[in-house]
């Protein structure tokens, strides 16, 4: 994916901004402090993935000039294909609109299939890339990283191996815990042992249940040996009522060998030979039958011939027939036509008349006809006012340019005056008022210092001491006399007076002091408020005086540009000019007024083209009237030739009809007498060779005859009817052994023939009776023994209700069940924790996934191999450092530069291993390389520019030190 334009609607200090120039592979976008490239980063990121919640604490960046907020990103797909993102900031909804199939779409999930279902944290923590965030592997925990590492490894989608072995481990201890509630193991045998003392008590309980159990199982064994007799006697009877169905069957088969043992050795003749003999016999009858018709046709063929009248004149110029017909239909046509042409003739004149005064006098038919060149003139005259609209589209643009650097002009005077009065009111208007602001401020500043300093030494030293010294003695004075009041209140009175002489004595002398020490007639807090009103003086004049250089420059480059604008103004009119000498000279070279302007021979060439056309089809018309009257002169010259004595005044079409009529009647007696000759001949040739067919065929019935030695066909057909029913006997020999095997058995026909010629039908039938007998017998039996059975049962039964047995074994069954469960879920959770931990081991010795040695060679080229790998631990998701010497170090313990590099290489490892089965997504990164030395610097911009070549890379910076480092790779500048 790369970015092609960005559109910041109203976002931070951005208002209706337009960013573009952005390309594949590296973009350095250059700029000063507080320029907003920070800003800018944020509004890729919240604009491609969502705005934080606005109870977030995330920055959402409101818009500070108006406009919505939020704006619109132009990218393209690694397939070429266009789309508008655009994201409003109010309620995160998007709009997605596709440039190819013109359709816009407002779900988030058709911007994340484009991105391959990149989440926001994604590539908030991992794509775009600020230094704060270069400083911990926390963002990459909180991008998810960390899974996608562990995973990409070991060929697994986000599996935390930790997590997963953790949780093996405490599923395992649920089932058998030393301490605590949960017991899985203890509680199901403590179940299992008190159902079994209660079912071990329930059957002492029950004397006669083992003799009652030892019945049930004499009576099943007495059963068995009963069914397997009754089962062998069924055999046996099934057996015989087989033979007894196939008896029929055996008789009809003894029959038939019988009957087939007279015709030993005769030979069967193949049914061919009847076959062909019925065909030959069918043919000679239908030979006879067509030689019939055929002496009844030819006698027809004959009769009619001698019917036939033809003139022989007319036959001799049958071979003009084809001409008159293909002809008389053109006559007719050229008649026509050289009518047509003439009219069309006489209108293409009055036309070109008509044209030629729409034009004007200053054109002639004989100039244009005689014009030469006219698509190329007419090309060169779309070239000229290709030329001169250009011009004055330009000369339209520029005055509208000149127009708006004038008014930006106008309005940069009426901002600089605004500045200038505000400057002139201003109590600092000029370097010299400044300059004694400035002196007067750092006056006040001793002044202030020198006041504090004064306060300070007051509230500390001997004077404070003094001070609270007297009010102390005062405040003693006044107690002594509080005492004395009762007894002697003159001295009481004298105390108290002296303490508070004492006090205000004090409060007289500290205020004499101060006099004395700070003569300044100002309070400090009078102090402050000049220096700060000075202050706010000196800030107002500097940033005015910026401001007034800044527009200035501003007006000079606009004057500078609208003197460009002018000499494009002054350049196009000469343009015009010439470009309009240019087309009179043209005119005059070929053949026509100078006095025509461009579009008015634009307008007039389709007149022009019109006229020289005209003249062309009217020559052509001369000469197709020409051809004509030659045509048609040579078909009324055969005609004449043809019938020289046609009627006077009858027109050559009339007669030429005439002799078609006559011609095509004399062609039709001849056509009819050639057809009956050919039909004559072709009957007499198809008579001779029926006649041999005929003769062929008798012969060929004799030789059949011949073949089995038949005197005639009488004899012939007899054969073949006794071989016929030969074959039907030995076809039913076979169906009746097939029926028989059926029953007997395969290959058995032959035994089951023998078995029944020696054992007559009655005596089958009565054993079998007997064998039902038995088998009824044995059947009533076993049902008495089943009733037995059924009743111990019964009785079994009843005294297990009582105890409840049954409802024991039943539960007992069940927990007996849960333990082998749990036992097999305990191993195979233990068997499981065992298996993760031999393959994490292996893993970590020999295996790490494809992102690590992605990181490790970009951080091995970043700090020129002082360190030569990167290991990461499944179990607790630590990152070791393998320097040059092979020793080990943590994170934590890399200085903050170098620590920088092993995360950015991180990012970019993964970023090269996520991006091999999904889009590629601009990576964004914001002055990164603050904290690296200049070694590990440009080591840093050749691994970034090589990383750029597959994918877009965007990098802010204000520091030009930064950008002089990727000059030699020739990166997209973009000047902020």
């Amino acid at each position: 994916m790369r970015i092609k334009k960005l559109f910041p609607e109203g976002y931070g200090n951005f208002y209706q901004r337009e960013i573009d120039g952005f390309s594949k592979g590296l973009n350095i976008v250059y700029g000063e402090n507080e320029a907003g490239k920070t800003t800018l980063l944020d509004f890729i990121r919240m604009t491609f993935f969502g705005y934080p919640d606005k109870r977030s604490k995330t920055n959402r960046r409101p818009p500070l000039k108006g406009g919505n907020h939020g704006g619109k990103i132009i990218f393209e797909t690694s397939d070429g294909s266009v789309y508008d993102l655009h994201r409003s900031g109010g309620n995160n909804g998007i709009s997605l609109f596709d440039h190819q199939s013109k359709t816009t779409q407002s779900e988030e999930s058709s911007f994340s299939r484009l991105t391959g279902n990149a989440g926001a944290d994604l590539y908030n923590n991992i794509y775009a890339i600020t230094l704060d965030e270069l400083v911990s592997l926390s963002a990459l925990n909180e991008s998810g990283m960390q899974d996608r590492i562990y995973s990409m490894g070991m060929g697994l989608a986000g599996m935390d191996f930790g997590a997963f072995e953790s949780g093996l481990e405490s599923e395992a201890e649920e089932y058998y815990k030393k301490r605590g509630k949960t017991q899985t193991f203890v509680e199901l045998a403590r179940e299992i042992d008190a159902l079994q003392k209660k079912k071990n008590e329930y059957i002492r309980n029950v004397a006669t249940f083992d003799k009652l159990n030892l019945e049930v199982k004499e009576l099943l064994e007495k059963k068995e040996g009963m069914t397997k007799a009754k089962n062998t006697l069924e055999s046996e009877r099934r057996k015989l009522d087989n033979f007894i169905k196939i008896y029929p069957d055996f008789i009809a088969y003894y029959h038939l060998q019988e009957k087939k043992a007279g015709t030993e050795g005769r030979e069967i003749v193949s049914e061919e030979y009847f076959n062909r003999y019925v065909e030959k016999k069918s043919k000679r009858e239908s030979l006879k039958e067509e030689l019939e018709e055929i002496d009844h046709e030819i006698l027809g063929l004959r009769k009619g011939l001698q019917k036939l009248k033809i003139d022989p004149d007319l036959e001799k110029q049958l071979p003009q027939l084809d001409y008159l017909k293909s002809h008389i239909e053109l006559y007719r046509q050229k008649c026509t036509a050289h009518s047509n042409l003439l009219l069309e003739f006489n209108r293409m004149e009055a036309e070109t008349e008509e044209l030629l005064k729409r034009l004007g006098p200053e054109y002639n038919q004989s100039e244009i006809i005689a014009l030469q060149g006219i698509h190329k003139i007419k090309t060169r005259a779309l070239e000229f006012k290709e030329e001169l609209n250009s011009l004055y589209s330009g000369k339209t643009s520029h005055e509208k340019e000149l127009e708006g650097v004038e008014m930006e002009i106008g309005n940069l005077e009426e901002e600089r005056r605004q500045w200038c009065e505000s400057l002139a009111d201003s109590v600092v208007f000029n370097d010299q008022e400044r300059s004694h602001a400035s002196e007067k401020l750092d006056e006040l500043r001793v002044q202030f210092e020198s006041m504090m300093e004064h306060i300070q030494s007051r509230n500390s030293g001997s004077n404070f001491s003094e001070k609270y010294l007297v009010f102390g003695l005062a405040a003693i004075m006044c107690i002594t006399g509080a005492f004395l009041f009762q007894v002697a209140w003159m001295a009481a009175a004298i105390l108290f007076l002296s303490g508070i002489l004492a006090v205000v004595f004090a409060f007289w002398r500290d205020r004499k002091t101060e006099s004395k020490k700070t003569p300044n007639r100002y309070s400090p807090k009078e102090l402050r408020m000049q220096m700060t009103e000075l202050e706010k003086n000196i800030e107002h004049f500097d940033k005015c005086t910026e401001k007034i250089n800044e527009i200035g420059r501003q007006i000079e480059l606009k004057k500078k540009h609208r003197e460009t604008v002018r000499d494009k103004c002054l350049n196009t009119d000469n343009k015009l000019e010439e470009t309009t000498r240019d087309w009179k000279i043209f005119l005059k070279e070929s053949g026509l007024s100078a006095d025509v302007g461009v579009s008015e021979f634009l307008n007039a060439l389709p007149e022009l083209e019109k006229i020289r056309e005209l003249d062309i089809r009217q020559k052509k018309i001369l000469e197709e009237k020409t051809v004509i009257k030659s045509q048609i002169r040579e078909f009324e010259g055969r005609v004449e030739e043809m019938a020289p004595d046609k009627a006077e005044g009858q027109s050559t079409e009339i007669a030429a009809v005439n002799l078609i009529e006559q011609m095509n009647e004399c062609s039709e007696q001849i056509q009819k007498r050639d057809a009956l000759g050919n039909q004559l001949q072709d009957r007499e040739r198809k008579r001779n060779l029926k006649s041999e067919q005929s003769v062929k065929v008798e012969g060929e019935m004799n030789a059949l005859m011949k073949k089995i030695n038949a005197a005639d066909e009488n004899d012939f057909f007899a054969f073949f009817e006794s071989q016929k029913q030969h074959l039907k006997d030995l076809e039913e020999m076979d169906r009746l052994v097939e029926k028989m095997e059926a029953v007997a058995g395969p290959g058995k026909a032959e035994a089951a023939s023998g078995f029944l010629a020696s054992h007559p039908l009655d005596e089958l039938e009565a054993r079998v009776e007997s064998l039902q007998s038995k088998t009824d017998a044995l059947g009533n039996e076993i049902e008495k023994t089943d009733r037995e059975i059924g009743s111990l049962n019964n009785e079994i039964r009843k005294m297990l209700e009582k105890g409840d047995g049954q409802k024991i074994n039943t539960e007992l069954e069940g927990l007996h069940s849960q333990l082998r469960e749990a036992f097999e879920n305990w191993a195979g959770l233990q068997i499981a924790g065992r298996i993760v931990r031999e393959c994490k081991k292996k893993y970590e010795e020999n295996r790490q996934p494809q992102v690590i040695k992605n990181s490790q060679g970009i951080f091995n080229k970043i700090t020129n191999g002082a360190y030569s790998g990167i290991q990461v631990s499944l179990g607790d998701s630590e990152v070791h450092i393998i320097d040059s010497g092979g020793g080990r170090k943590t994170v934590s313990e890399l200085s903050r530069g170098t620590r920088e590099q092993l995360l950015l290489s991180m990012r970019m490892g993964l970023i090269e291993e996520y991006e091999t089965h999904t889009e590629p997504l601009p990576v964004i990164l914001d002055d990164i390389m603050v904290n690296f030395d200049r070694a590990r610097a440009e080591k840093t911009a050749e691994v970034l520019s090589s990383f750029a070549a597959d994918r877009q890379v965007i990098l802010f910076t204000c520091h030009r030190y930064t950008l002089d480092l990727f000059a030699p790779f020739n990166p997209n500048r973009i000047d902020w």
